[in-house]
């Protein structure tokens, strides 16, 4: 065999492997793309991509950014990433936010996760006494 061809056989074998580690990659990140297209939610592949590269937990973003929506809430995705990333209780905070919503009484995003904050502060500080 020519050395030209096995230099084109191991340069194909290369670009086949990078191609299927890339479809693997898009496969995931697609799966999530298309829970969050079908419950309302915004969150485009860039997003995506964007909260792979920052090592944020994509699907448990995607949960919450889909149970905000419906429970009708309108918190821009950005700030439920961030709140995930400071290790606040997004759950709660949207369910607050839904029961707050129910009872017309204000309360925003940052009011929600400060209170939670406030929460695992007061709760840490009285394990340690």
């Amino acid at each position: 065999m020519p050395p030209e061809q096995i230099v084109m056989i191991v340069f194909l074998v290369i670009v086949l492997i990078i191609g299927l580690i890339i479809l693997l990659l898009f496969a995931s990140l697609f799966r999530l793309w298309l829970q969050a297209t079908m419950c309302g939610a915004k969150v485009s592949i860039l997003n995506l991509i964007g909260m792979k590269l920052r090592r944020s937990d994509c699907q448990h973003v995607v949960n919450m950014i889909c149970m905000a929506r419906q429970c009708g809430l309108n918190i821009r995705n950005d700030y439920i990433e961030s709140a995930i990333i400071q290790g606040a209780d997004v759950q709660t905070a949207i369910l607050t936010l839904q029961k707050a919503k129910e009872r017309g009484i204000e309360l925003s995003w940052e009011d929600a996760i400060s209170e939670d904050t406030r929460r695992r502060i007061v709760g840490a500080n009285q394990l340690a006494n």
